[in-house]
């Protein structure tokens, strides 16, 4: 009879890191009893939680103070070395590209007109003037990844807005991962609008 193996210290570490910066994405800051609490995580197995995450820089002591009974706790949040997600949309109406941080606020936002018969050359000029206008120039506040939402179909494999006759718009054969990477350090994701809008009522359900 075999046994189920158990999870790995190197595993149980990630998860208790998942779990702090889940609650901080969600408070935007809170001290180490405060996650605790929220998570249900023992207080020193969430204190070395946060003693890893602020070595690597990924949170920060925010100089704050908790008041009241007992002991003082420091408030921490999420460090501006966690960077921004760039989210892109190509529509009849245009590119827009937003800036968003990790708590979810849109930091930056630029849209460029497209007319309806433009074409992959025009289509990618105005992806690179929007995300130009917000993509940050300068560390920390690095873009870790990217995704796209096109009116057109995508080959999910390559990422490509691919031609397919009679579509209502068509930009053409448009690779927008290759577009993007100069200013993005981490993955890009690019799929049709429908496919986006079914993720996010999935997603939605509880």
């Amino acid at each position: 009879m075999s046994s189920s193996a158990k999870p790995s210290l190197e595993l149980l570490r990630s998860l208790t890191d998942e779990h702090v910066l889940r609650a901080l994405m969600g408070r935007r800051r809170l001290t180490r009893a405060e996650v605790a609490a929220l998570t249900g995580i023992s207080k020193p197995t969430i204190s070395e939680a946060f003693r890893r995450l602020e070595e690597a820089g990924t949170v920060v002591d925010t100089g704050e103070r908790s008041h009241g009974r007992g002991r003082a706790g420091s408030y921490y949040s999420l460090s501006p070395s966690c960077g921004v997600a760039l989210v892109v949309s190509i529509s009849p109406r245009g590119v827009v590209a937003e800036a968003v941080d990790a708590f979810g606020d849109v930091t930056a936002s630029a849209q460029v007109a497209l007319d309806r018969g433009a074409d992959a050359g025009r289509a990618a000029r105005a992806m690179a003037e929007a995300v130009a206008a917000v993509a940050p120039d300068r560390a920390p506040a690095r873009v870790r990844t990217a995704v796209v939402s096109a009116a057109d179909p995508v080959d999910r494999a390559s990422g490509r807005l691919v031609h397919l006759p009679d579509s209502p718009f068509l930009v053409g054969d448009l690779d927008p991962s290759s577009l993007l990477r100069e200013h993005v350090d981490g993955p890009v994701l690019v799929d049709n609008d429908v496919n986006w809008a079914a993720r996010a009522e999935q997603a939605e359900q509880p």
